[in-house]
């Protein structure tokens, strides 16, 4: 544009657009995330007496466990499939959602199961 010469369209669709948005927020989701855990934590160890029914222990450890499970799933196998790529291609032709997919993806499985042993640890 600078230079005068014709701009060439983008043969982005706009759901891609929205794509790039949702996986560029999902590091912000996972900071929430710890952090939320963090305060629950602090939360169980100051009420010893009260113990959790099943409805609680399900709700506090096997959904967060299934959540980041179903977010390393989108972002590691089906966001590929979505660019009709592989990780490998992304990371060279989408440098910036590759690894923002690879890294959010691994950190949801990790703290998935990080937590979940946490919390396991802390109620007994």
């Amino acid at each position: 544009m600078l230079l005068d010469q014709e701009v060439i369209p983008g043969y982005e669709f706009p759901h891609m657009r929205i794509i790039y948005a949702l996986v560029m927020l999902v590091p912000l989701l996972h900071i929430i995330a710890v952090v939320a855990t963090f305060r629950r934590i602090r939360f169980w160890r100051t009420n010893h007496a009260q113990r959790l029914t099943r409805a609680e222990t399900i709700r506090f450890i096997v959904l967060p466990l299934l959540l980041n499970v179903v977010i390393a799933y989108i972002l590691l196998i089906f966001l590929p499939v979505t660019f009709g790529a592989n990780l490998q291609a992304m990371i060279l032709f989408q440098p910036d959602v590759g690894w923002i997919a690879i890294i959010s993806g691994v950190f949801a499985l990790v703290w998935g199961f990080l937590r979940t042993g946490i919390a396991i640890y802390v109620m007994r």
